[in-house]
Parts: structure tokens; sequence; C-alpha cells
């Protein structure tokens, strides 16, 4: 008895958390983070933008922003390489229309 109502308790909190980041994502910071990410940004350049509008950490910015932008097919990345170093890009997807 008490372990089904610890495993529905869990259920809820995960479901208000998902709910929670799906807000966050479709939020005017995120908004506002794809408009300027129509040049390509590095993750550094996207927190600094970020961190004038909310705080956020990096790994918050990775895990719950891009990763999800990425994987929805909006966001692209792109390696550039330089003489001592390689970094990721990521840019706005072209729409198709």
């Amino acid at each position: 008895m008490y372990s089904t109502f610890q495993e529905q308790c869990e259920a809820q909190r995960w479901a208000k958390l998902r709910e929670k980041h799906e807000t966050f994502l479709r939020g005017p910071e995120v908004a506002a983070l794809l408009v300027y990410c129509q040049e390509p940004r590095t993750v550094k350049e996207m927190l600094a933008f970020m961190q004038e509008r909310v705080q956020i950490g990096k790994t918050k910015l990775v895990d719950r922003v891009v990763k999800p932008l990425l994987e929805e097919g909006t966001f692209e990345r792109f390696l550039r390489k330089r003489e001592n170093f390689s970094e990721y890009l990521y840019y706005v997807k072209e729409t198709e229309e």
C-alpha cells in the first residue's frame, strides 16, 4: 500500500517537472534565444545571452534547452575546427516553406 502511494507521488512529481520544463522551452526566454541563434552561436555565447534574462547554468541550458531543440529539429549544429581546438556551433534550422 505505502509503496504504491510512493510510486504515485513520484509519478506526479515527474509529470509536474516535465510540464515545467516544457513550459520553459516554449517560453519567452527560449523564443528570444531562437532569434539570437539565427547566426551560429557557441554554448558559451548562448549561456551569456540567457543569463541576462534568467538564472540558468550551463548544464541546465544544454540539458533542458539545447538538446530538446536539437532532437525536435529546431536547432542544427556543426563542428568548427580552429588551430588549437574544436567547438560546436548551434543555429536555428532553416524552415522549408
